[in-house]
């Protein structure tokens, strides 16, 4: 065995060992799931954040956004027509459960197919007028490898009229962007408070104007492979030791640090 396949070999053992630890088994993502995954790029599920810990995470949202007043967002993305809040890693215990999630963990395994970790773990929310973006992806494209996977989580209602997500559905297999916006195979999602959003981060979506000024809020959760250097690759500079403190071994494997 080579130095090279050693180091593969340490390193998968460590992602089964700390997904385990974290509740990750072999069935997991559905089959159902994975072939959403593979098939369209995206899976959609009502229900998945318990109403409790939904209230949890609207008050936490809020709580951050007044203590930082006109400077929130600036740790991560100043966005004209949306608040944007970034670093939850760091701003409290509350925003652990999703980034350790065992269903989410096992679709970044299914999707990117090997050591991950998290890179990106922020919130938007669009204000009355804002919100509309471009067709992108939330990662270059790999020549077909698939190294990323992005969450959405829906802490309120994604109405047509409070700007929902649009997305191209299987647009994650192709190299080329779409000349049309809006395309005529868009597909806005319309979804309960609660629910989660899971997507190959090189399918193409967007967000869209928020018509009503409803409170549509969202955390975005993104994982990458290991061994890209893409986005959040400084967050062992930037973990705090109360952070780190209260993690257990398994999800600062997650985190990388």
């Amino acid at each position: 065995m080579t130095a090279t396949d050693a180091a593969t070999d340490a390193a998968s053992r460590e992602m089964a060992e700390a997904l385990a630890a974290l509740g990750v088994d072999d069935a997991m993502p559905a089959p159902a799931q994975r072939a959403a995954l593979d098939r369209d790029g995206f899976l959609l599920s009502a229900g998945f954040i318990p109403d409790a810990r939904l209230e949890a995470m609207r008050d936490a949202y809020e709580a951050i956004s007044a203590r930082e007043g006109s400077r929130v967002g600036a740790d991560h993305h100043l966005e004209d027509g949306a608040r944007r809040i970034g670093d939850l890693v760091n701003k409290g215990e509350v925003w652990d459960w999703a980034y350790g999630h065992p269903l989410l963990l096992a679709c970044a395994r299914h999707v990117i197919g090997g050591p991950f970790r998290l890179c990106g773990y922020s919130a938007r929310d669009p204000r009355r007028g804002g919100g509309h973006q471009g067709y992108h992806r939330d990662m270059p494209w790999l020549d077909g490898r698939r190294g990323s996977l992005s969450v959405c989580l829906l802490l309120d209602d994604f109405r047509a009229d409070s700007g929902p997500i649009r997305l191209l559905p299987g647009s994650h297999l192709v190299a080329d962007a779409p000349t049309a916006d809006p395309h005529r195979d868009e597909l806005r999602i319309e979804a309960p408070a609660g629910s989660v959003l899971i997507f190959d981060a090189h399918l193409h979506h967007a967000g869209s104007t928020n018509r009503s000024g409803a409170l549509r809020r969202m955390v975005h959760v993104q994982y990458v492979a290991r061994d890209l250097a893409f986005w959040l690759d400084h967050q062992r500079d930037t973990i705090r030791l109360a952070t780190y403190r209260r993690l257990p071994p398994a999800l600062r494997w997650v985190l990388a640090v």
